[in-house]
């Protein structure tokens, strides 16, 4: 685990970075520091102030590149330092230096290496330059001297920068008037934020006599500062050390390489050091376990080659330097190419599926995406198009059927709603994908739609640009208004200027609002909570440590981490009870020993990439995971021996691996190259395949009969496999599925992918290969739902297979409040924390709840809403870890009723009515006292399973486990009881291995009572013998069905059943043991007639038919005798006509 970032790119900075991985911070100041393994270059940020402004989001600070002159700089501001001949040189924010080629056909010059889109800078006739970025769109305006003057995107937001007399930068301006002002003294800025003419000190940065940033303070309360020091080496003068109010810190060392220094060592805060060696092209960087990366780069500081003990991806570039193509270590290789201006024009994925994106070759603005869906032999093309205004503003995207969202903005650039046309499709045959939308037409097209069928969301902004509410409306009106109703949900928040929330408040409904504040600290850390009911929870951070404590329970967690930034201790502590965990790291950062509160330890082997090769649980069974090049878990193996020794002292080193032996299950899940499930093998060597589309839609899983040999591929195919296969739109919506019996399920959905309607075929089909070209007539067989929407997608109305109608009612919030079905309601109430506090049956039965803070009910009252006075109550009590402490049943707690709840006469009802639970500090259940005193014991394994059960009588319950299955094996009741001497001395919890062996000095082979459980590799019961010892056994096929049973009668005799099934897994055929004859039974399937024909033994026949909601309707029996049976909409028997009428 490292606390710092590789980079591998030509320059200073982070601009041409091959890896693009996010940052590392390191402390609660979050610095990140970054080394580029191919020049050696520190390049670090001190800690950044996020700036928010309409749009413009910028991260403020000072950065650090090692092998820069000025080394410490203001991450704002662009500057043109140089002009040679065709080449300009832009010094970039992060202080690399980027080479601009004069382009003569555009007039301008071209960082042309830049990948994503390539920027331009060009002279004016006034002397002064234009910087324009295709990506963002942003236009850089400098100076004649090239200092950067504004920054402007298209919507005109904009950014100013002012300089002091001394050409340091002394003010930044935004859109709304916000400032960022630097005030420079003698050794010392200070950086201000400026809002409403109130100033703020963000941060304070002292300089020594170098002019080297020695400490950075960032105030985080009126009366607490943060600090981050800096140390330098003295012969280099470079940075060697950051030390943080946290107690984090680490040191670097240098290797002076002729022409510049480079990193050599990087060293952590509890010494581990990492290490850099530089030769020629090739950079190794070697951990504490001697864990090697190999990077080679080519004589243009371009990476070619990542190598480690486990991966290795080779790069490839273009005549411009950009990344063409990434080959992996199977072979599969991803291949980029671009357009004019620098953008992707196509990728293809390791799979060989494109991917085409098409660039307006003038603003840059991304006009489409294609993806290419190969079916039948032939190519469709799947394309999303986009549209914009003058303004860069995305204002349309339609989706490849048709599905348009448009967008409008206010003067300042916001996003004020969004439409989304549900219901009405855009002929998008009239688009190319290489064309820009006309927004004339669209919006004509927009206009002329059913605007009551949208989905409508508003938003409202402060000055910064951030949204204050948020408005998501259930009913639109003809014009395309939001109608302002119960249902409509509204959000509310207020920012601060860095893009804290302090406040959100949510509208439950039209008379419930929840609200929740929280409380920042200058490093933007949550310091506290308050949740719409009120309560608090708050954070403290002091020196290395964190805590966070729930007021209304007190529940206090603290989080101890070393100098490193490594977490310790996880402490968790409320009504005199500690919780304690801790964790050990190995010599590269890797957690290798975690304890819990109870002593257990679990142990992690990592593998030379930091990745989990085994873990070993309290008990000592080892489970061991190995991956693929990709790093997926392909096989997880459980090993039944325990692992008795470990070596603690050689672990830490890297050194140590267990000797996992013994029966072993092995479970595999194996991916394609980009990473998508292919194949899963279970414990007993069944495979599932699951198959793909080229636009990555899951088409099929086949379920294989036959297993695998050693769990290793191909599988040998079978007439009896089962194919289930997925249909989709080109939305990638899901539109229809084929069950391996052949039976159909289709799903009508609007432009949105909202569900209107499914129906599932009565009758099976053969094989479907092209959804698109099936004519599916519906019958009066075939089971249909309908369902009603609103404009939030929430169904309304739901009609079922037999037309029953289901109306349903929601609030703002979007939880339901009332279910009406035919004539039945059903209604459900709520808190400010979505917990259901009131539920009304059917049946008229009222069940009202009350909330410990720990979210655990701890008050039910059921009553009958219809009348009657009877109310059962049934009232609990919790601890701070949410532990149930005392019970008391409806019967007893209605001795509560007329007292205060606080009352001493209260407190001995508690004490002497209730069911008591007690518990060990570290959570295990030890202990169940019933209303009269008696009291149950409970024993645990070093894996906190359940081993022992004594009751108050001194009546045990052993119950013994293996390494693979959570259920007992055996389990074993004895017939001696223990004594009245040894009741007194219980106490339950962690079981000693001097006290089981006492317990087992009571068993008695002769008339305990054992049970004895088998499973099998998918943890499937495959035996069961009962106290008496007598034997069942069951067999499973591939698909999970039970296929065959025996059962011993008695000392010489064994019964056998088999069991047949049909594709959807619907039993066909029973032939069972009665009497030493095999009996025979089999089952008819005519699903298109809903007809199931059942032949006995005898050769009888009956033949039921069902109703679309699978109920039994019409019967005659091998007597020729006919039922009619009918069912109400709450599927009660109604009537039901025999034979005899």
């Amino acid at each position: 685990m490292h606390f710092f970032n590789l980079v591998a790119g030509a320059g200073l900075g982070r601009k041409y970075d091959v890896f693009h991985q996010n940052h590392v911070s390191y402390g609660q100041g979050k610095t990140t520091t970054n080394i580029n393994s191919i020049n050696g270059n520190l390049y670090l940020k001190d800690h950044h102030k996020t700036w928010i402004d309409r749009g413009v989001q910028l991260d403020i600070g000072f950065i650090y590149n090692s092998q820069d002159t000025s080394a410490w700089k203001l991450n704002q501001g662009k500057k043109i330092v140089s002009l040679q001949g065709s080449q300009l040189t832009l010094e970039e924010a992060d202080g690399h230096k980027t080479t601009y080629q004069y382009d003569q056909e555009r007039e301008c010059y071209v960082d042309q290496r830049e990948e994503g889109g390539a920027s331009t800078i060009t002279l004016q006739d006034n002397g002064q330059w234009i910087g324009w970025n295709p990506a963002t769109g942003i236009t850089d305006y400098y100076e004649a001297t090239g200092r950067l003057q504004e920054s402007r995107d298209a919507a005109d937001r904009f950014v100013k920068y002012t300089y002091n007399n001394e050409g340091k930068l002394s003010e930044l301006e935004a859109t709304s008037g916000q400032k960022i002002i630097l005030e420079y003294a003698d050794q010392e800025i200070k950086l201000y934020s400026v809002e409403n003419d109130q100033k703020t000190l963000w941060m304070d940065y002292f300089f020594d006599e170098k002019g080297r940033i020695c400490k950075t303070i960032i105030p985080n309360s009126a009366d607490e500062s943060y600090e981050i020091n800096y140390g330098y080496d003295n012969e280099s003068g470079l940075l060697s050390s950051m030390t943080q109010s946290d107690g984090t810190c680490f040191s670097l060392q240098y290797v002076n390489g002729g022409d510049k220094y480079q990193v050599q060592k990087v060293i952590d805060g509890s010494g581990r050091e990492y290490q850099l060696f530089y030769n020629s092209n090739v950079t190794q960087v070697v951990n504490p376990l001697q864990e090697t990366i190999t990077l080679t780069h080519d004589e243009n500081e371009r990476l070619i080659q990542y190598q480690d003990a486990n991966h290795q991806i080779d790069y490839a570039y273009d005549e411009l330097k950009r990344v063409k193509q990434m080959t992996y270590l199977d072979g599969t290789q991803k291949n980029f190419s671009y357009d004019s201006l620098g953008f992707h024009a196509e990728v293809i994925d390791r799979n060989g599926n494109k991917t085409q994106f098409v660039h307006d070759s003038n603003s840059g603005v991304l006009l489409s995406t294609t993806q290419f869906l190969v079916k039948n032999d032939t190519t469709q093309p799947v394309t999303t198009y986009y549209g914009y205004d003058a303004k860069r503003q995305l204002c349309y995207e339609i989706n490849a059927m048709g599905r348009v969202i448009a967008r409008e903005y206010d003067n300042e650039g916001n996003c004020i709603n969004k439409k989304d046309f549900r219901s009405s499709a855009f002929d998008v045959s009239q688009l190319q994908a290489d064309q820009a939308i006309s927004l004339d037409n669209l919006q004509q097209w927009c206009q002329a739609q059913d605007q009551t069928q949208l989905a409508l969301m508003e938003w409202e902004y402060n000055s910064r640009g951030q949204a204050i509410k948020e408005t998501t409306y259930a009913n639109i009106n003809a014009d395309g208004e939001g109608i302002f109703n119960d249902n409509t949900l509204c959000i509310s928040r207020e920012w601060d200027i860095q893009g804290n929330c302090l406040k959100e408040s949510k509208r439950n409904s039209s008379t419930q609002t929840a609200t929740t504040t929280f409380d920042y600290d200058g490093l933007s850390r949550l310091i506290k909570k308050v949740d719409a009911l009120g309560q608090e929870t708050t954070h403290v951070y002091q020196n290395q440590q964190k805590t966070t404590t729930f007021l209304p329970t007190g529940l206090a967690e603290t989080i101890t981490w070393d100098a490193a930034g490594l977490i310790q201790t996880r402490v968790k502590a409320a009504d005199n009870v500690i919780r304690k965990t801790s964790l050990f790291y190995d010599d590269a950062r890797r957690a290798y020993l975690i304890q819990q509160p109870d002593g257990g330890k679990n142990y992690i082997v990592h593998d030379a990439t930091g990745r989990k090769q085994y873990v070993i649980d309290p008990k000592g069974y080892p489970t061991e995971s190995r991956y693929d090049i990709n790093d997926n878990v392909i096989h997880t193996i459980r090993y039944g021996d325990q692992i008795e020794n470990i070596d603690e002292s050689l672990l830490k080193q890297g050194k140590w691996t267990p000797a996992a032996s013994g029966d072993k299950r092995v479970e595999s899940t194996l991916y394609d190259a980009e990473n998508r499930l292919r194949y899963s093998i279970d414990g007993d060597n069944f495979v599932v395949e699951r198959q793909y589309d080229t636009i990555n839609n899951n088409i099929a899983e086949i379920t294989y009969k036959n297993s695998v040999p050693e769990g290793e591929l191909p599988v040998i195919p079978s007439d009896e496999d089962r194919k289930h296969a997925y249909f989709y739109d080109l939305a990638k919506y899901m539109v229809g599925e084929q069950l391996a019996s052949g039976h159909v399920l289709a799903y009508h959905r609007n432009l949105k992918g909202e569900l209107l309607d499914d129906i599932t075929y009565a009758a099976p089909r053969d094989p479907i290969s092209d959804w698109d070209a099936i004519n599916f007539e519906l019958t009066d067989e075939d089971a249909q739902q309908t369902y009603e929407l609103n404009a939030r997608g929430q169904c309304l109305v739901q009609y079922d297979a037999e037309n029953y109608e289901t109306q349903l009612y929601w609030d703002a919030a979007g939880r339901l409040v009332s279910k009406i079905r035919e004539e039945d309601t059903e209604s459900y109430d709520y808190d400010e924390l979505d917990r259901p506090t009131t539920d009304v049956q059917v049946s008229g039965l009222e069940i009202q709840r009350r909330y410990h803070p720990t979210n655990k009910v701890e008050e039910e009252n059921r009553s009958n809403v219809n009348g009657g006075e009877n109310v059962r109550t049934t009232k609990r009590r919790y601890d701070a870890y949410a532990q149930v402490t005392q019970e008391l049943s409806p019967c007893n707690a209605k001795k509560l009723v007329g007292f205060d709840p606080d009352s001493k006469e209260a407190e001995q009802i508690w004490e002497n009515e209730s069911v008591k639970h007690f518990y060990t500090d570290d959570g295990l259940h030890t202990a169940t006292q019933d209303e009269l005193g008696n009291t149950t014991y409970f024993y645990y394994n070093a894996n906190r399973q359940r081993c022992l059960t004594i009751n108050p009588r001194g009546a045990i319950t052993e119950y013994t486990y293996d390494a693979f299955v959570k259920d007992p094996i055996v389990t074993r009741y004895y017939a001696n009881f223990l004594s009245e001497e040894g009741l007194k001395e219980l106490t339950g919890g962690l079981i000693q291995p001097s006290f089981l062996d006492e317990i087992r000095l009571l068993q008695n082979d002769a008339l305990d009572e054992v049970e004895t459980d088998t499973f099998n590799k998918r943890s499937l019961l495959i035996s069961k013998v009962d106290g008496e010892s007598f034997s069942e056994t069951y067999t499973y096929n591939a698909f999970r069905d039970l296929e065959e049973t025996t059962q011993q009668i008695d000392q010489t005799r064994t019964v056998k059943n088999q069991f047949f099934y049909d594709k959807k897994s619907r039993k066909t055929q029973a032939i069972q043991d009665v009497d030493n004859l095999q009996v025979t039974e089999t089952w008819e399937y005519q699903d298109e007639n809903r007809l199931v024909i059942h032949t006995d033994a005898n050769g009888g026949k009956d033949n039921k038919t069902f109703d679309r909601l699978n109920r039994e309707i019409h019967k005659v029996d091998a007597l020729n005798a006919q039922t009619d049976t009918k069912w109400d909409y709450r599927s009660r028997l109604v009537e039901r006509v025999d034979a005899l009428g």
